[in-house]
């Protein structure tokens, strides 16, 4: 009889002791994670929050306008590409958004992300090489508009970015 009650004391101290673990745990994330009034963590360096999303916040002095289209951009990314495509530089079925814009002119992007097998079956050299160095992976065809498509560049262009980047078919910035 005693050492059943030596046992189950010893489970019932184990069992307090990962509670008081748990416990100290999730006090510890909720302490250190930033919100923002959505109640989603929000962040200038890359970090997983709000399940596979990440969640930046529109560059510092740019006006309102343009943090519109950073918000549409950012959405429009988490719904059409985010399954196929990293913000960084890592590949999941297609490459990585970072430093879209230094590597294809936004002229050349919006038809491709548009309709990318219109462009490769019409032979475009840079859509063709893609699509071979992808495993020939299909990219969806999506029904954005071109200003869709811009505010998705204007996003990833600007996520975790401390300076403004602008791409030519967004309008002229403001100066608030």
């Amino acid at each position: 009889m005693i050492y059943l009650f030596l046992k189950l004391t010893q489970a019932v101290s184990l069992l307090a002791l990962s509670v008081i673990g748990l416990i100290v745990a999730l006090v510890f994330i909720q302490a250190t994670t930033p919100k923002e009034p959505g109640g989603c963590g929000v962040i200038d360096t890359p970090k997983f929050v709000c399940g596979n999303y990440m969640n930046y916040l529109p560059p510092k002095g740019i006006s309102d306008s343009l943090k519109t289209v950073f918000t549409q951009g950012k959405k429009l990314f988490n719904y059409n590409c985010s399954q196929c495509h990293t913000e960084f530089t890592d590949v999941i079925v297609g490459p990585g958004m970072k430093g879209i814009l230094e590597r294809r002119k936004v002229s050349w992007l919006i038809p491709f992300i548009q309709d990318s097998q219109k462009m490769i079956a019409a032979g475009d050299t840079a859509a063709v090489n893609l699509f071979n160095k992808y495993n020939q992976a299909q990219m969806q065809s999506f029904q954005l508009t071109e200003q869709e498509v811009s505010a998705i560049l204007f996003y990833v262009g600007n996520m975790g970015s401390h300076e403004i980047v602008y791409i030519d078919s967004l309008p002229p910035p403001k100066i608030d």
